[in-house]
Parts: structure tokens; sequence; C-alpha cells
């Protein structure tokens, strides 16, 4: 049985590490060039970095560390302690009038 995007997307409860891997490894060779992963994968990927550590999950995936971390974070993951790159950091707030 092939499998088709909706199939590769889907994100299966208890889905292991390696399971993951294999859907990306599927991904890499069937991609057309150009084509970025897609958000339900990256999803799964951050999930698993939030169980098993950012850093095992990117190098079991082949993704990029920062890539993964940034959207561990986003995904209201606990930020590493260290230092923080304001580059990356949303600085847009709200100005409310005063009363």
């Amino acid at each position: 049985m092939e499998l088709t995007n909706k199939d590769e997307n889907a994100s299966g409860p208890g889905e292991s590490l390696e399971q993951l891997g294999q859907r990306f490894k599927h991904w890499r060779e069937t991609r057309v060039r150009g084509q970025r992963i897609a958000a339900q994968m990256w999803t799964a990927a951050a999930q698993m970095a939030r169980q098993l550590g950012v850093r095992r999950v990117a190098k079991g995936l082949r993704v990029d560390y920062e890539r993964l971390k940034t959207r561990v974070q986003g995904a209201g993951g606990v930020a590493p302690a260290g230092k923080i790159d304001t580059r990356k950091v949303d600085t847009r707030f709200l100005v409310l009038p005063a009363a």
C-alpha cells in the first residue's frame, strides 16, 4: 500500500521516533524540490521533542536543531535555560490607553 500525502502527515498516538523517522524519510524520497516539511510533521516532531528532548529528535529525524527548538518553544514547550537570541523573540506588544 502506497502512502498518500494525507497518510504521510497523519500523526498517530504512541508513534515512536523510528516511525516518525520513517515518515520523514518517505517525505524526503518523494518530495518535490523546494517543498517544505508539512506543518503536521513539524507538530509531531515538536511533540516528540518535548518528550524525548530536542537534540535526540533532531538527530533522529535529521532536521535542523534550531528550527525544531524554535517550534517546540513556539508550541508552548519549555524554553531552555541560557542566553535568549533576541533576533528570534517576538517584540510586538499592545499599548492600552490609561483609564
